[in-house]
């Protein structure tokens, strides 16, 4: 999971410029856990939301000069990791406004403590 996150923290890196923001985060979401990379860059046109999740596929630079470098892998291995882990990567990008990448992860079911015979719950240490 870090190399995912890496991965989209470094597509970030390389699709903003001076003055752009990076975010990223993680949430428990219902049972799924999520780990999130939001840039104001130029996004993702709608066109390339499917292609560039596929091994030597590259999208628009969206006018960021100079990004054409890379093989085309990187969001495809996002996405293997995603998958092997039972979960999926899912874009959601407005051109112009920037792209949130969302690693989505089913999580394990939290565990219930048992009771003491007293009926207080007890922790584990």
């Amino acid at each position: 999971m870090t190399q995912a996150v890496v991965q989209l923290a470094h597509n970030a890196v390389q699709h903003t410029t001076s003055g752009d923001v990076i975010a990223l985060g993680s949430a428990i979401e219902d049972d799924d856990v999520t780990f999130w990379i939001r840039d104001t860059g130029p996004g993702v046109r709608p066109e390339d939301g499917e292609p560039i999740f596929q091994r030597f596929s590259r999208g628009s630079t969206g006018g960021v000069r100079g990004h054409r470098t890379g093989a085309g892998l990187g969001l495809a291995i996002v996405s293997a990791i995603a998958e092997a882990h039972g979960g999926h990567v899912e874009l959601l990008s407005v051109p112009g406004e920037g792209a949130t990448f969302t690693l989505r992860l089913p999580g394990a079911a939290r565990p219930h403590l048992p009771s003491d015979p007293g009926g207080e719950s007890c922790t584990a240490s």
